[in-house]
């Protein structure tokens, strides 16, 4: 199914392409690095290749207003579809899409991979994964910029089918994301998630609440989520903090997150240093302290990672 979805959606770039003038740029991103386990097991260390993810975009030049873009894992064996869109940019405040991308939901989402401060996702950004409200999807969505800083009020809004993408009711999921800039300095986000689950058709969701600020060369930032598992109606809710300092290539941050969902409760407590050899090439240093409900032993982990994008 993944493999023609990813056919249909190649095609259908590549005959938007052949009826129009275009600039196609290809990048994407690497990621890789070494990790270290210390508890007693074996093997406790290893290299991995955690993401190559080629992306292409296509800006149309008969059509300026229309752009398209296509980005997928290559694993060992086959090519994994993540995000494909065609998006129609009416103005700086109105811009309509339509495909496969991430919902809106989380600050970390919002800032991207790259920008945040932690080596891999948190765990909090992993559980509202799975629940269904920040995975990726197919759908249509609406967004844009109103007003300029201070003031400026930023907004994505999408009905999508849930489930992964794969349309198991009639009823489409709603996600949406607001972002409020009171001042140059900082940025006030709320989201919101619902859909259905796939025996009951009970409707379940989620919100959260989230800030982040820079001063000088100071970043803080934090964010609260909560709600519900779409399928099991487990609940799920937890909360993350960072701070970092920002000073020329260096980055040193400290990172807090709890995340729960029925009894399960993970801790994570990160330290590290993000280092910028280059533009476009990211460094990371990190150790992480475990502390999980129900496991007795805590333990620490360290990764020493690679990100580069082209």
């Amino acid at each position: 199914m993944k493999a023609r979805r990813l056919i249909l959606f190649t095609l259908m770039l590549a005959i938007l392409v052949s009826f129009a003038k275009v600039d196609i740029d290809v990048g994407g991103d690497v990621i890789a690095g070494w990790q270290w386990d210390s508890r007693e097991i074996y093997p406790n260390n290893e290299f991995y290749l955690d993401r190559v993810r080629p992306e292409i975009k296509v800006d149309f030049d008969t059509l300026s207003r229309f752009s398209a873009k296509i980005s997928f894992d290559i694993k060992s064996e086959f090519a994994e579809l993540k995000d494909v869109a065609i998006e129609y940019q009416y103005n700086r405040a109105i811009g309509i899409g339509i495909g496969q991308r991430r919902k809106p939901f989380g600050l970390e989402d919002y800032i991207d991979r790259f920008s945040a401060p932690g080596v891999d996702w948190t765990e909090l950004h992993e559980r509202f994964d799975d629940a269904g409200y920040l995975d990726r999807d197919i759908g249509c969505w609406i967004g844009g910029k109103l007003f300029q800083e201070p003031y400026q009020i930023e907004y994505d809004l999408g009905l999508y089918n849930g489930n992964g993408g794969e349309a198991i009711t009639s009823e489409k999921q709603f996600a949406g994301r607001l972002v409020y800039s009171p001042t140059k300095f900082l940025d006030i986000m709320t989201d919101y998630g619902t859909g259905l689950d796939t025996l009951g058709l009970e409707r379940h969701g989620a919100w959260g609440f989230g800030a982040i600020t820079e001063y000088a060369n100071f970043e803080l930032a934090g964010e609260y989520l909560a709600g519900n598992d779409i399928v099991t109606n487990s609940k799920v809710k937890g909360y993350e903090f960072w701070t970092r300092y920002n000073s020329g290539k260096f980055h040193p941050y400290v990172q807090y997150e709890v995340s729960e969902e029925a009894e399960d409760v993970k801790e994570r407590f990160h330290l590290g240093l993000a280092f910028d050899p280059i533009d476009d090439v990211r460094l990371r240093l990190e150790a992480t302290h475990f502390d999980d409900d129900g496991r007795p032993q805590q333990y620490t982990d360290i990764k020493l990672q690679a990100q580069v994008k082209f």
